[in-house]
This record gives C-alpha cells, structure tokens and sequence, in this order.
C-alpha cells in the first residue's frame, strides 16, 4: 500500500496520526531534557506565591535602603579619613612647632641662668668693693682720729 494510492479521507487521517506522533515526540523531549537536567517542578497556592512576591519587594526595598545608607556611610568615611589625614598633619605640625618653642625656652633658661651667674658675680664683685672701701674709710677714720 503506497500512499499515493489512499483515499483523501485516509490521507488526512494519517498526516493528523504523524503531526500528533511528531508533537508527543516533541513535547516528551522536552519534559525529558527537564528531568535531565535534575531540576523538579514544585506548585504552590496563589497565596503562596503572593506572599513570596510581597517577601521579595520588601528584601528588595531594604536592599535598595541598605546600599543607600552604604553609599552614605562610605562617603562619610572619605570625609572622615579626609579629616583625620587633615588633623595629623596639622598635629605633626604642632609637634614641630612645640618642639622648637621648648627648644627656645631651653635657650632662654640657659640664657637666664649665666644671666644670674653673671649677676651675682658682680653683686659679689661690688660688695667685695664697698666692703673694702669702707674698710678703707674706717682705717682713714681711725688715722685721723689717731693723729
């Protein structure tokens, strides 16, 4: 039997068999590679799937909260880390300029000190002198009296 040979009806019949064989095929392929690749097919109510909906918006909005306030607090690190750099500069600086004013004072104490050195030598030197004028005053005093 050749299939030039058949009625139409019988044609029609035969090419709707082939194109419902040819879909099952397709479709049980399909389900086949699904299965292949080990992944399972779960259902779930409509309420389910709403409330995993509104889950997912929520997580979503903190996500979105949470890389805002990260964006922030990472700008106001730059700002801070700014600032410290800014503070230990000038804290470096200020150490410097301590440094050279303690030096200055060492100086001024040094200076101070042979100053009060030099001064009592010559408050010694004059009193060695008026102690020995008046020595020579009294001696004068005497030898006139003396006479």
């Amino acid at each position: 039997m050749t299939f030039l040979t058949l009625d139409l009806q019988t044609k029609k019949w035969l090419l709707l068999f082939l194109v419902l064989l040819f879909s099952w095929w397709l479709f049980s392929a399909q389900a086949t590679c699904l299965a292949a690749n080990g992944q399972k097919t779960y259902t779930i109510t409509e309420q389910e799937l709403v409330t995993l909906e509104n889950n997912l918006a929520r997580l979503s909005a903190i996500n979105q909260q949470l890389q805002k306030e990260s964006k922030t607090q990472n700008t106001q690190a730059q700002e801070l880390q700014k600032q410290v750099k800014l503070l230990q500069s000038q804290l470096n600086i200020l150490r410097q300029e301590s440094m050279k004013q303690e030096q200055l004072l060492i100086a001024a104490n040094r200076s101070l000190e042979e100053f009060a050195t030099e001064a009592k030598r010559t408050r010694l030197r004059i009193k060695r002198q008026r102690n020995f004028w008046e020595a020579m005053a009294a001696c004068l005093v005497i030898g006139l009296i003396l006479k």
